[in-house]
């Protein structure tokens, strides 16, 4: 079932795209402990975006929040009363982002990947789940705040059965009304290390929903699995990023990159470049 009209079928989106303008989004990472790289980094952003574990959640300009938690499992009351608390402390946020990391409720993480732990769920538990705990999560924010779910990065382990398939990401967000957060560099791990094209794999997801681009550059080993590398993205993503935003309502963009802050910089620069270069060809 689609929700909305593909952009294809809608072009009012773009009009729309040029009055609200795409946003550069940055995480408030540990770059934000020195005060002046914050101030820099700050200034080279258009809002920022507060994650669980943040440096500090006082920063100006937050519009959005990106969780841990994972609405296709049953909540903790430790997690709704976490959820609560976003909502309280950040009265003009906009956007919250949620993960479908694991089809286990306890997952345990062994070099950076989940392996089995806990309950491993069904495809149809995970969906259930999902729309009770998304319908409260709504109650809890409102309408004035959109609610999205990022893609996770598949590795060849049970914990990841169902989470990071397409088929299964469109129909959490369509059964829900959510909007997509597409992470590129998951994307294309999950495509790596599943044997599959890329583009077939990208063209499942539920684009016509996206709002939100996390970018960095993954990497692969020498054996052939993919890897979350968080290293600054290179001209082939931003390259992808400016096709997603030419044709796809983008309304946040997000460099994932925590190793320095003037690789962030560089990087911030090289978005705002793309923003407007997609706001002077939008007409």
């Amino acid at each position: 079932m689609k929700l909305v009209p593909q952009p294809s079928e809608n072009p009012g989106w773009k009009a729309l795209q040029i009055m609200v303008g795409m946003k550069i989004a940055t995480p408030i990472s540990s770059l934000f402990r020195n005060p002046e790289q914050a101030e820099t980094i700050i200034a080279g952003s258009d809002c920022l975006e507060c994650r669980d574990h943040s440096p500090g959640t006082n920063w100006p300009g937050i519009e959005l929040f990106h969780t841990d938690i994972q609405p296709i499992h049953p909540l903790s009351a430790a997690e709704w009363t976490h959820l609560k608390k976003i909502r309280d402390t950040h009265p003009q946020l906009k956007l919250l982002s949620l993960h479908l990391a694991s089809c286990c409720d306890q997952p345990v993480l062994v070099g950076g990947r989940f392996q089995k732990g806990g309950k491993a769920c069904s495809r149809n538990e995970l969906l259930a789940t999902a729309v009770e705990n998304i319908d409260q999560i709504r109650g809890i924010f409102g309408a004035g705040v959109e609610l999205a779910v990022e893609n996770n990065n598949f590795y060849p382990t049970p914990a990841y059965q169902f989470v990071c398939d397409a088929d299964f990401i469109s129909e959490i967000v369509q059964a829900n009304r959510l909007r997509f957060l597409f992470d590129l560099a998951h994307a294309h791990i999950t495509a790596t290390n599943q044997g599959i094209a890329y583009q077939s794999y990208k063209r499942q997801l539920p684009l016509e929903m996206l709002i939100q681009v996390h970018l960095c550059k993954h990497g692969v080993s020498e054996s052939g699995l993919a890897f979350d590398a968080h290293e600054l993205p290179g001209a082939a993503e931003f390259q992808e990023v400016r096709q997603l935003a030419l044709n796809h309502p983008l309304a946040y963009l997000t460099i994932e990159y925590y190793k320095s802050a003037n690789g962030l910089i560089d990087s911030l620069q090289a978005a705002h470049k793309i923003k407007n270069e997609i706001t002077g060809s939008v007409v």
